[in-house]
């Protein structure tokens, strides 16, 4: 019967160490969800630092791949993007600032 064979092979599966005891865990209903863990966890603020640190890490990591593929086309590209991205920046500050100054 296959059943019985898939049940022995989960059964030998599940007896060795911590999936006996997420097993054991599931089967008797506390398993839902792990627990919190003690001291709490990261703030906002740092898991969005982190979280930002890892798209521009994995986006540097990436430059020079991309740049061999793109050539001097790429670069010109980058230029551009950067520019209208500092452009971009000062109008939001600019605005920001504008707002406060009107609400002060």
């Amino acid at each position: 019967d296959i059943s019985g064979s898939i049940a022995a092979l989960g059964a030998a599966d599940l007896s060795h160490g911590w999936r006996a005891a997420a097993a054991a865990r599931l089967r008797s209903g506390s398993g839902s969800a792990p627990a919190p863990l003690d001291g709490g966890g990261p703030t906002a603020n740092q898991f969005s630092l982190s979280v930002a640190g890892v798209l521009i890490g994995a986006g540097l990591l990436g430059l020079p791949y991309a740049m061999g593929q793109s050539g001097w086309g790429g670069l010109l590209i980058i230029v551009a993007a950067t520019l209208a991205t500092c452009t971009t920046a000062k109008q939001l500050i600019w605005s920001f600032d504008t707002v406060n100054e009107r609400w002060a």
